[in-house]
C-alpha cells in the first residue's frame, strides 16, 4: 500500500533499464510533485525522459535535480 506523506516523492533512480523508472511516473500521473536524481553512473536514461515530458507540458510537476558530484 502506497501512502501520501509528504509534497514531493523523490526518486533516486538507478541505471540505465528504464523500468526503474515506472514507479516515479506514476507518482507523476498521480499527481506528486516529482524529483529525479539520476545515477552518476548512466544519468542520460532518467535526463531523456525528464526532456520528454517537459516538452510534453508535464514542467510544473516534475522537478529534476543535477547529477551529484562524488561524495568527499
Amino acid at each position: 500500500m502506497w501512502t501520501r506523506r509528504g509534497e514531493v516523492f523523490a526518486v533516486h533512480a538507478a541505471g540505465n533499464r528504464p523500468a526503474v523508472h515506472f514507479g516515479w511516473l506514476a507518482a507523476l500521473a498521480a499527481g506528486r510533485r516529482v524529483a529525479v536524481r539520476p545515477s552518476r553512473r548512466e544519468p542520460f536514461t532518467s535526463h531523456r525522459l525528464v526532456s520528454a515530458l517537459r516538452v510534453s507540458s508535464v514542467e510544473r510537476e516534475l522537478h529534476h535535480a543535477a547529477k551529484g558530484a562524488k561524495p568527499a
